[in-house]
């Protein structure tokens, strides 16, 4: 089975944008937290 050059550059595409997705949305996750932390800290 072949796959056209057009397929290739679709799927390339897909996967990079969901690996950038995964990432962004950690770094979201992560920032979150942060400002969390930071806030029960200057409670204390």
């Amino acid at each position: 089975m072949e796959i056209d050059a057009t397929t290739q550059i679709l799927t390339f595409y897909s996967i990079c944008l969901l690996i950038l997705f995964l990432y962004y949305s950690k770094s979201i996750l992560s920032t979150d937290y942060e400002k969390k932390d930071n806030k029960e800290l200057n409670k204390n």
